[in-house]
């Protein structure tokens, strides 16, 4: 699949094109919907695109709190890297979900 990711966080914003197996954003998903519910947690949660472009990397603790990590290559000349980790809470999983499940639908 061609993907267009757009990362849109306080202080950044970026948009980066890259290819990615259905299979592997499917299992993703999958992977998802298991941490979106707590008796799942704790849990881990990882996407890697086809090609270098996409690494994203995180783990759900008992108390829904996510540690993770990410690596973003862009392609070309210099392949320029965005590297880093984040903290957040399970509250964004759902958004998360729901994004990944609308690309595989299709649908906008």
């Amino acid at each position: 699949m061609n993907c267009d990711l757009i990362v849109d966080v306080p202080g950044f914003h970026g948009d980066l094109n890259f290819q990615m197996m259905r299979a592997d954003l499917a299992a993703f998903r999958d992977q998802l919907a298991r941490s979106d519910e707590p008796a799942s947690w704790p849990c881990e949660v990882a996407l890697s695109s086809t090609d270098p472009g996409v690494e994203l990397r995180f783990r759900v603790a008992r108390t829904g709190k996510i540690e993770g990590s990410y690596r973003f290559t862009g392609g070309g000349v210099g392949m320029a890297t965005l590297s880093g980790t984040f903290e957040s809470d399970q509250t964004y999983l759902r958004l998360l979900l729901d994004q990944v499940q609308r690309v595989l639908a299709g649908t906008p």
